[in-house]
């Protein structure tokens, strides 16, 4: 029975002068093919008369010709960030008896996230079970290496047999292969500007026009032919048919702008370093008409040839996908009440000169899209108009008298909410505004953040005057100061 034996150890006993003593070992030895191994071997001996030990060593060096199961990858030398990447790992019985247990187990670098394969993937090992004399089972095996120009990425696969049918753990290792992947840029960059902006943190707002760039370049030290970029939109805040390009091909069955030779000759053959300009436009929907998280998606992908070159693909291809976050918009509303209203009020109706009157100042806000935090409506109080302190409604009032400011903190608002919230203000005309609706409050402004595209969202108010529409029985000569 095969046992594992680090050591071997014999006494010899006496050998009498200029005899010879001979000994067989037998082992079965593992490795990798064409690994080279060396056995040390040690004589330790003593002599009539001495209490000394004497050692005599030496080492014999031999390769292991084959190995049981060898184990063959084929990939890719090179691959794009983000790419698909995809290696065939064979996996050969050179035994002559049927070998059980079979695994195959690989060691992934940072950067490398498995897709796909064509057998179970479990702790990075694949089970390949019982291979008969001569067989072979290739294994696929596909996913994505992420990473920066150049660097290089090393995988280490092994092959071996397990102590149990449910182990995925290799006992007995016979082969290991590696296979190194050097990470290159894309082979025609490309670079998204939507509205001028190519940060990639793009926040769009509701029911406006959109302009989107697409400059591409030849990042490779060879033409490119029949090179072609194209860019799908999609998203729930895009109205497919304003899309519109002036030098691509709008598919509108797919929603995508393509720019290829038939619209741009020079992506017939792209020289190294040549660039290139693709534009289009689209319009997000109207606010009232967006579902809830509003957002655009740009899918971009190009392909085309190279010249070959060893273990790389002639074709080539890469894609990449950003997105676009619609704002929300905020309906406000400022108007004044008399006669009605949650707030009594007094004084004369029309105003007069040098006589106070109070007026209730209504605030209304209407969140059209994505939730909101923190929400905030802001005023100044013209000279001749003064904060009474009264108030009702949602959320809070405060007042800086040194800015003459009346500020509404109406809190957050769920996707869609709205609120309401009413201030007095005592108002004495003079002379001078006989005859005119003076405004009671300055224009308001309001800020809100808003949850979902992360930008500060910002509206105004026209100002509340002394006229009164929702007043019952209110007529227009009821705003003008006597």
């Amino acid at each position: 029975m095969l046992q594992p034996y680090p050591r071997y150890t014999e006494n010899l006993g006496e050998i009498a002068p200029g005899a010879t003593v001979m000994r067989s070992v037998k082992a079965v030895v593992f490795g990798a093919a064409g690994q080279a191994l060396t056995m040390p071997v040690s004589l330790s001996y003593g002599t009539a008369g001495s209490n000394a030990v004497f050692v005599k060593k030496t080492s014999y060096a031999f390769a292991i010709s084959s190995t049981p199961l060898s184990l063959s990858v084929d990939s890719l030398s090179e691959a794009v960030s983000g790419k698909p990447l995809t290696f065939a790992l064979t996996v050969r019985s050179n035994a002559t008896v049927p070998l059980a247990n079979a695994v195959l187990s690989a060691a992934f670098p940072f950067g490398f996230s498995v897709a796909s394969s064509s057998l179970p993937l479990s702790d990075s090992a694949f089970l390949l079970g019982t291979l008969p004399p001569g067989a072979t089972k290739t294994v696929t095996l596909t996913g994505t290496l992420t990473g920066q120009d150049n660097e290089q990425r090393v995988f280490h696969f092994t092959v071996g047999t397990a102590s149990s049918p449910s182990d995925q753990t290799i006992a007995v290792p016979y082969m290991t292969q590696d296979a190194t992947v050097t990470i290159t840029a894309p082979f025609i960059s490309t670079t998204l500007a939507v509205n001028g902006d190519t940060s990639g943190t793009f926040v769009l707002a509701p029911g406006s026009l959109q302009t989107v760039t697409l400059s591409y370049a030849n990042t490779l030290a060879t033409n490119v032919t029949n090179a072609t970029v194209a860019v799908t939109v999609s998203g729930s805040a895009v109205d497919p048919a304003s899309i519109q390009t002036a030098n691509g091909f709008y598919q509108s069955a797919t929603h995508t702008v393509v720019f290829d030779s038939d619209t741009d000759p020079s992506l017939a053959s792209l020289p190294p370093g040549a660039t290139g300009l693709g534009t289009f436009t689209f319009s997000t929907l109207p606010a009232d008409a967006l579902p809830a998280s509003p957002s655009v998606a740009f899918a971009i992908s190009v392909s085309g040839t190279r010249v070959g070159q060893a273990n790389v693909p002639e074709q080539v291809n890469a894609s990449v996908t950003k997105t676009a976050k619609v704002e929300t918009t905020v309906v406000l509303s400022a108007a004044a009440l008399h006669a009605s209203g949650t707030l009594a009020n007094t004084g004369p109706v029309p105003p007069r000169a040098n006589q106070a009157t109070t007026y209730t100042v209504v605030w209304s806000a209407r969140d059209l899209g994505s939730a909101l935090a923190g929400a905030t409506m802001t005023a100044t109080l013209p000279s001749y108009v003064s904060y009474t302190g009264k108030t009702s409604g949602a959320g809070s009032f405060s007042y800086d008298g040194a800015s003459r400011s009346v500020t509404w903190n109406a809190g957050d608002f769920p996707q869609g909410g709205s609120a309401q919230g009413s201030f007095q203000v005592s108002f004495t005309p003079s002379t001078s505004q006989k005859g005119s609706a003076p405004a009671l409050t300055g224009a308001a402004s309001f800020s809100g953040y808003d949850r979902f595209a992360g930008t500060q969202i910002s509206a105004t108010a026209a100002p509340a005057t002394t006229e009164t529409p929702a007043d019952p029985g209110y007529v227009s000569a009821n705003s003008i100061v006597q």
